[in-house]
């Protein structure tokens, strides 16, 4: 009987010891599937990018390690870790531009089980020299909450 006990306990304590708290040993979140995303407050490029495609579905692919980011056709690459710190970084076409997006923050469940992204983030722009257009610097909130998983 005492056997029992303390096999049921270790049994347990294993159970519990993997939990995702943040806290060191923890396992990143799987961040992978589809989310809806919304891009506010941001501030810079307005009349020079559309930043519409950010307003819209946002496919999360890959591993906690290496993840992709893909809006309607802007991709980018990113992170994750046992903190549920997000990293979003790379360059992508957006309009005419050449646009390397920089991103940070946190990943949050809600209530009902799904992951919830809030990122700063920034956008620096650059034009083909035949557009005229200037180079340009955004920044704003980026926020993601997810729809359905893998």
């Amino acid at each position: 009987m005492r056997w029992t006990i303390l096999a049921f306990v270790l049994v347990s304590a294993c159970e519990f010891a993997d939990v995702d708290t943040g806290e060191s040993g923890a396992r990143p979140p799987d961040l992978v599937g589809t989310y809806a995303s919304s891009l506010r407050s941001i501030d810079g490029c307005e009349d020079q990018l559309s930043f519409e495609s950010f307003d819209g579905p946002l496919v999360i692919g890959g591993v906690p390690s290496a993840l992709t980011f893909q809006w309607d056709g802007f991709e980018v690459t990113g992170t994750t870790d046992a903190s549920f710190a997000v990293t979003v970084d790379g360059v992508s076409g957006l309009d005419a531009a050449s646009v390397t997006i920089d991103a940070d923050g946190l990943a949050t469940l809600d209530a009902g089980g799904a992951w919830v992204l809030d990122l700063g983030v920034t956008f620096d722009a650059t034009f083909p020299a035949d557009t005229g257009a200037s180079p340009c610097s955004a920044s704003g909130t980026l926020e993601a909450q997810q729809q359905s998983a893998r």
